[in-house]
């Protein structure tokens, strides 16, 4: 597997090997890709992998509905690779988890420090460990916007002292 790096951008590694054990197994490559010096401009690039001298790079797109036929469509596979300059909190963050959201990875992804926020978590009212707290896109619980309701006299007051308070969807709740 491999992932051809634009003019000046760098990828590791150069190549990574991808062992399938039957038909239907995936598996999940990762790479670090930095970009020139003073970039700002987008790069798109097409993840490819090589199998038995043949180089295929096509995306999986499953449309499954319990009202229609499922359906499988390949396309070429495409990645838009954007340069942005990251300032990282330091310190824990506590993340509320939206259904079927991977936010949570995406900021251990970047090497930040995530403690998932469960019911009790948000009952106890203990989030002064935390930098920050994250809210869920999706985060449909009547019941945890009751608790970070009856929570949010806590986080106004962190909000209050500088400490960074992410509310994705429920603004209302911190208001």
């Amino acid at each position: 597997m491999f992932l051809p790096a634009p003019a000046g951008w760098k990828v590791a590694p150069e190549r990574a090997r991808v062992t399938l054990a039957k038909s239907g197994d995936e598996s999940a490559v990762r790479f670090q890709v930095t970009p020139p010096p003073s970039t700002a401009a987008a790069a798109a690039v097409a993840p490819a992998i090589e199998v038995g001298g043949r180089r295929y790079g096509y995306r999986e797109d499953v449309i499954d509905h319990p009202h229609i036929p499922m359906k499988v469509i390949l396309q070429p596979a495409s990645v838009r690779l954007v340069p942005a300059a990251l300032t990282l909190p330091q310190g824990a963050i506590g993340y509320v988890e939206g259904s079927g959201d991977t936010v949570a990875d995406d900021l251990a992804d970047l090497g930040l420090p995530v403690t998932l926020l469960d019911d009790e978590t948000l009952r106890a009212g203990d989030l002064g460990r935390f930098r920050a707290i994250v809210v869920g896109i999706r985060v449909v619980s009547f019941v945890v916007v009751f608790l970070l309701t009856v929570a949010s006299v806590d986080l106004l007051d962190r909000a209050r002292a500088r400490a960074a308070v992410i509310d994705r969807l429920y603004k209302a709740v911190f208001a």
